[in-house]
C-alpha cells in the first residue's frame, strides 16, 4: 500500500508455539512474502529454548525469536505489525485475544488477527470453534467445517460468522501436486504415519508395529517405511508416552526386524514420493498423501473412536484393517465424502492472503481503529471468571481439590488404596 507517496512494507507476525503449527504456518509465510509483506515469527517457549534439530526437521528455516506469551502484550510489540498470524491452540488463541481486548489501547490501531487449525478437525468441534471464533479472519479447512462451524454458532446465538472464510488447509500447498494415483497394482513400497497419542496404550502400539512386521514377511519385496511423528524426546503438541523407537527396539528382542522394514525420521513430503500406499490411524499425512497421488488406507483395528479419530474417516471408502493389508485388498475412495471434506489445489495459502491482506487494506487505508470481534466464549463465562477472580483462593482450593480427586481414583483403579 502507498501512503503520502510513499510505500509502506506490511508487516505480518506469526505466533507459534509447537513444531505442528510452526509447520503449518511454512505455506502462509511463503505466499506473504511472496506478496512483498515483512515476516516475523515469534516461537513461545516456556523456558526460551527452541529445539533447532526439530526445527530443520520440518523444513523450517525463517529467522526467529522466542519468548513467552508476554511479549503479544507488548503493545509496543505487537502494534508495529498489520496482521497477526496465531498459529496455536485454540484454548491459546482465546486466551490471547480476550487479554488483548481488555488492555489494548483504544486511539491505537491494531494488527488483523487471524489463525485456524494446523491439521484435520475430527474432534472438540465446538470447543475449538468458540475458541477461535474471536479471530478477524478464522480459515477453515473443508466444506464441511465451514457448513458446520457456521451451523453452530448459529445454534449458539452468536449472530455473525462473517469471520469464517472457507480456503482449505494450507499445510497442503507443500505437498500439492497435480497428478493421479498410480493403479493399484503398482502398489510396491508403504509408508506409515505416526500419531505421538493415536493409538494411545502400550499394547496397540507394540500391536500395530508387529503387524506392519508380518506384512513386511509377507511381501519381502515391498518397503515399509514407520514414520513416528517426531524424534525421541522431542517436544510436541501432544506428549508421547510410548514411543514408536522404544517399541521397535523392545519386539526386536523377540522378534527379527524384517530387513524391509524402515524406521525413518525423514520429512514426510519426501517419503510420499517414494510410496505408492500410506497408511495411518488418523494423521494429516493423508491428506498431503493424496495430495500426491498416492493412495491411502485408515486403519479401523482399534476401533472407530471419536478421539482416535477414526469415526471421521469411516465413510471416506479408505477405511480398513490390518486383514484388508495382508490379503491385499484394496480401498475405493468415496468421492462424495472426499468432495466435502477435503480441499486442495496448491492455493489454499493465497485464499488466506487474500482475505487477510484485504481487510488490512481496508482498515489502514481508512487510517481507523477498529474494535476486538465479540468473543461469545468470554460472554457467556464472564459470571463465573468475575467470581474466581473475586476469590481467588477458591480458585486455586478447587484446581487442587479436582487434581487430587483424580490422583485419588487413579490409585484406587489400580489397587493400591481400597
Amino acid at each position: 500500500m502507498r501512503i503520502r507517496g510513499i510505500l509502506k512494507i506490511n508487516k505480518l507476525l506469526i505466533c507459534c508455539r509447537s513444531d505442528s503449527f510452526i509447520k503449518a504456518s511454512i505455506p502462509v509465510c511463503n505466499i506473504f512474502e511472496h506478496n512483498s509483506y515483512r515476516v516475523e515469527y515469534l516461537i513461545l517457549t516456556d523456558n526460551g529454548v527452541v529445539d533447532k534439530e526439530h526445527l530443520n526437521d520440518i523444513g523450517f528455516s525463517h529467522h526467529y525469536i522466542s519468548s513467552d506469551v508476554k511479549k503479544i502484550y507488548d503493545m509496543n510489540f505487537i502494534s508495529q505489525f498489520d496482521a497477526v498470524m496465531l498459529s496455536l491452540k485454540g484454548n491459546e488463541i482465546n486466551r490471547i485475544l480476550s487479554r488483548l481486548s481488555d488492555v489494548y489501547p483504544a486511539d491505537v490501531q491494531r494488527p488483523v488477527f487471524f489463525g485456524g487449525y494446523c491439521g484435520i478437525v475430527y474432534e472438540k468441534f465446538s470447543m475449538g470453534l468458540l475458541f477461535r471464533q474471536p479471530l478477524d479472519i478464522f480459515f477453515v479447512n473443508s466444506k464441511y467445517d465451514y457448513e458446520l462451524f457456521c451451523k453452530l454458532l448459529s445454534d449458539y446465538k452468536v449472530s455473525d460468522s462473517s469471520n469464517i472464510t472457507l480456503t482449505g488447509l494450507p499445510l497442503l500447498d507443500l505437498s500439492f501436486k497435480q497428478n493421479n494415483p498410480s493403479p493399484h497394482d503398482n502398489k510396491k513400497n508403504v509408508l506409515f504415519a505416526g500419531q505421538p497419542t493415536v493409538p494411545e496404550t502400550l499394547s496397540e502400539r507394540a500391536s500395530l508395529v508387529y503387524s506392519l512386521f508380518k506384512y513386511c514377511e509377507k511381501y519381502p519385496e515391498r518397503t515399509v517405511y514407520f514414520k513416528p511423528r517426531h524424534r525421541l524426546n522431542q517436544d510436541s503438541v501432544h506428549k508421547t508416552v510410548f514411543h514408536y523407537q522404544k517399541i521397535v527396539e523392545c519386539l526386536s528382542r523377540k522378534h527379527e526386524i524384517p530387513q524391509n522394514f524402515m524406521l525413518t525420521y525423514d520429512p514426510i513430503v519426501d517419503l510420499l514420493d517414494m510410496v505408492d500406499l500410506c497408511l495411518t490411524v488418523s494423521s494429516t499425512a493423508a491428506f498431503e498423501a493424496v495430495n500426491k497421488g498416492v493412495h491411502v488406507g485408515f486403519l479401523m483395528d482399534f476401533g472407530i473412536r471419536e478421539d482416535y479419530g477414526t469415526n471421521y474417516f469411516a465413510a471416506s471408502g479408505c477405511a480398513m484393517t490390518f486383514t484388508d493389508l495382508l490379503d491385499d485388498r484394496m480401498v475405493e475412495p468415496d468421492r462424495s465424502w472426499w468432495d466435502n471434506h477435503f480441499l486442495s489445489d496448491g492455493k489454499n495459502s493465497f485464499r488466506v492472503f487474500q482475505e487477510v491482506d484485504s481487510l488490512v487494506n481496508d482498515v489502514s487505508g481508512e487510517a481507523r481503529t477498529f474494535p476486538f470481534r465479540y468473543n461469545h466464549l468470554k460472554a457467556i463465562t464472564k459470571s463465573y471468571c468475575d467470581f474466581i477472580e473475586q476469590d481467588l483462593s477458591l480458585g486455586y482450593k478447587s484446581i487442587v481439590k479436582n487434581f487430587l480427586l483424580k490422583v485419588y481414583y487413579f490409585l484406587k483403579i489400580k489397587g493400591f488404596i481400597e
